[in-house]
């Protein structure tokens, strides 16, 4: 609800689709979202990948997949090959209009990772050192009070990737047909692994930089705080830096739902954003939305 009333409000979209698969209108959340102008909810089925590329080895890994995750993005891939458009998981926050950013055959956005996919294609000893001192690093950040201002500092030490949280492209854009022939060359093993379909893949399609067919932000745009890192956004009155925290080109804040009920004690709800979450900067990004 969060995701949707934030993206139409701020970005007035002409038309949002909500895609899913068995997702009920009557579902926490939904019916609040649905009463948004312009928002439809869609049920995604075979014919999404009709005219996909390499559509014999998508439609069967799109039947047979049993993570939700691998599912969506498979998902995200052929509805962006079909419609086009931008597409926001739903742990993201709009904060400012998308519209200039729409003269782009496509676009998606770079985070700040410890593991990054090519740490998985050359895991010398020296990678894995370096992997293990990052990883203190983003772990000392996430748990000293303002450690996001630390994080920010350090930051360029980290490798930056792409992310496709937040991805745009054109309907039937080159890099999104590389995607599926990239999956088409996968071992069938390799397809159901966590992050080969998402992140991973995106990553080596794009190599992480600009091109014509997909312009690549810094990470300030999408993910002004990385994984792990974004528990600040929930930290008990970081909302006093919430204006620091939103980067001058922050559009979208993604917070990285897989990450916070790991990270914060207690459910994501009303309850808490209006109780002991008001005073962080999530409830501040969230409390315009909530009434």
């Amino acid at each position: 609800m969060l995701a949707l009333r934030s993206a139409v409000r701020v970005a007035r979209p002409e038309q949002t689709l909500v895609i899913h698969r068995g997702l009920r209108r009557t579902s926490e959340g939904v019916a609040e979202a649905l009463a948004e102008p312009g928002v439809e909810l869609v049920e995604a089925d075979d014919g999404w990948f009709a005219d996909v590329p390499d559509r014999e080895v998508a439609l069967d890994l799109f039947r047979t997949l049993e993570s939700p995750a691998s599912r969506a993005n498979l998902l995200r891939l052929a509805a962006l090959w079909r419609f086009g458009g931008i597409y926001l998981d739903t742990d993201t926050i709009t904060v400012r209009d998308l519209g200039p950013l729409r003269d782009r055959m496509g676009f998606c956005g770079l985070e700040p990772l410890v593991y990054p996919a090519r740490y998985y294609q050359d895991r010398t000893p020296g990678a894995r050192v370096a992997a293990a001192a990052r990883k203190l690093v983003r772990a000392s950040c996430c748990r000293i009070p303002a450690g996001d201002r630390w994080f920010r500092r350090l930051q360029p030490l980290f490798p930056t990737a792409v992310n496709n949280a937040v991805l745009a492209t054109c309907p039937r854009n080159p890099v999104v047909a590389e995607a599926f022939a990239a999956i088409a060359r996968m071992d069938p093993k390799t397809r159901t692994q966590r992050f080969r379909l998402g992140t991973h893949l995106l990553q080596n399609v794009t190599h992480n930089v600009s091109r014509p067919e997909m312009t690549v932000f810094p990470p300030e745009y999408f993910y002004p705080l990385g994984p792990e890192v974004s528990i600040h956004w929930f930290a008990r009155h970081s909302g006093d830096r919430v204006a620091d925290m939103v980067r001058p080109h922050t559009h979208v804040v993604h917070w990285y739902s897989s990450l916070e009920h790991r990270l914060r004690s207690g459910p994501l709800t009303h309850e808490w954003i209006a109780g002991g979450g008001a005073s962080s900067a999530f409830g501040r990004l969230a409390a315009p939305y909530l009434a």
